[in-house]
């Protein structure tokens, strides 16, 4: 079984603008091609360590995930699916670790990452138990 692993890359997109950001793969090879199947023209991109992915400025606070979990859950009760409500928190995000997270999981979910796997990677380790409750909730048939 092949390790995912994220890198950070800086690219440019469409519109021609920079675009910094996290992107999943088993290889190097591979994200690079997830970014240019994302309409992304790769610049760098380089592993990042584990230490990396969950520390600093990246690590979301309790009340940040708090507020993502409950917005999340507002908005998929009003019917809205996953990618849908991950673009609305997105546009609304107050901070940037917040859009972070949230531009994480939509690239984790665009790319076929299982959405326990993505919100494992993004709210973890610290809220672990969000992707047992992302799990049951998937197969429970309860998430749109």
């Amino acid at each position: 079984m092949t390790e995912v692993q994220a890198f950070a890359y800086v690219a440019i997109g469409a519109d021609g603008k920079r675009v910094r950001g996290q992107v999943s793969g088993a290889n190097e090879q591979a994200a690079f091609e997830r970014l240019r199947r994302q309409g992304l023209s790769p610049l760098k991109l380089r592993p990042v360590r584990a230490n990396q992915q969950a520390s600093g400025d990246r690590a979301l606070k309790d009340r940040e995930s708090a507020e993502i979990l409950l917005s999340l859950a507002d908005l998929l009760g009003a019917g809205a699916d996953m990618r849908s409500a991950l673009n609305v928190l997105l546009s609304r995000a107050q901070g940037s670790r917040v859009a972070n997270a949230c531009r994480r999981l939509l690239q984790a979910i665009s790319a076929g990452e299982a959405l326990d796997a993505a919100f494992a990677r993004t709210l973890a380790p610290r809220h672990g138990f969000v992707a047992a409750l992302i799990a049951a909730g998937e197969a429970a048939g309860d998430l749109p």
